[in-house]
C-alpha cells in the first residue's frame, strides 16, 4: 500500500458537506450527558446558553471516508477526539459540516504496523464563520452497539459491565437522555461504578 500516493490524492479533500441544526433541548441532554453543570451549558434559558464545547465531535458525517477511498487492511478504531472550539454554536443555528481526510500514517510495533486515518470536519454557520473544528465519530456503528449491547443484556441482565456498555452505545447513537438512566442503573449494579463511569 502506497501511504504517499494516498496522501497525496486524498488529503484535505472535502468529501462530504452535511447540514445540521442544533435543537435547545438536545443541546442540554447532551451537555448534562457529559457530566456539565455550568448552567451556560445545560440550561437553555441561560442569556448565554451554547453547546457544550465537545458537542462537535458527536456530529455525524453523511460519508465516512471519500467514495473512492481504499480498503484498507484490518479493522476501524477510534483513537480520541480532537475539538478545537472557534466561536460558540448556538441553538437554531444553521451548521454546515465540511469533512475531509486531514492525515494518514503508519506505525509499527511489535504488534505489527497500523494505518491510521484522521478524520476531520469543520463547523461552518451559513455567514461562513469557522465555528469549530473536530474529529467526527465516524468510523464508530453506534446502532449496531446498541443493538449488540441489548442483546447482552437481556442474556446478562445483573451483568453491571454489559448495562454500561449500552449506556456508551446509547451516548454515541445521540440518545443522550437514555443513556444518563441506563448509566445510573449499570452504576447501581456494580456497587456504585468507577472511574470508567465517569
Amino acid at each position: 500500500m502506497d501511504l504517499e500516493a494516498i496522501r497525496k490524492e486524498f488529503l484535505q479533500q472535502v468529501f462530504d458537506e452535511t447540514h445540521y441544526e442544533p435543537v435547545a433541548e438536545k443541546l442540554a441532554i447532551y451537555a448534562k450527558a457529559c457530566g456539565e453543570q455550568a448552567p451556560q451549558f445545560t440550561d437553555p434559558a441561560h442569556p448565554d446558553f451554547q453547546a457544550a464545547p465537545t458537542f462537535p465531535s458527536s456530529l455525524h458525517a453523511g460519508r465516512r471516508l471519500p467514495e473512492d477511498f481504499p480498503k484498507l487492511p484490518g479493522l476501524g478504531m477510534d483513537g480520541g477526539k480532537a475539538v478545537t472550539n472557534h466561536a460558540p454554536i448556538r441553538a437554531g443555528q444553521p451548521l454546515i459540516g465540511r469533512s475531509h481526510i486531514e492525515d494518514v500514517y503508519a506505525k509499527s510495533g511489535r504488534s505489527g504496523t497500523m494505518t491510521f486515518i484522521v478524520l476531520r470536519m469543520n463547523l461552518y454557520n451559513a455567514a461562513e464563520e469557522l465555528l469549530a473544528t473536530a474529529d467526527p465519530d465516524d468510523l464508530r456503528d453506534p446502532e449496531q452497539a446498541v443493538k449488540l449491547a441489548t442483546r447482552a443484556v437481556e442474556l446478562a441482565p445483573e451483568a453491571g459491565k454489559a448495562w454500561q456498555s449500552l449506556a456508551v452505545g446509547q451516548y454515541r447513537a445521540g440518545d443522550w437522555e437514555e443513556s444518563i438512566t441506563t448509566l445510573a442503573g449499570a452504576m447501581k449494579l456494580r456497587s456504585g461504578g468507577d472511574s470508567y463511569d465517569w
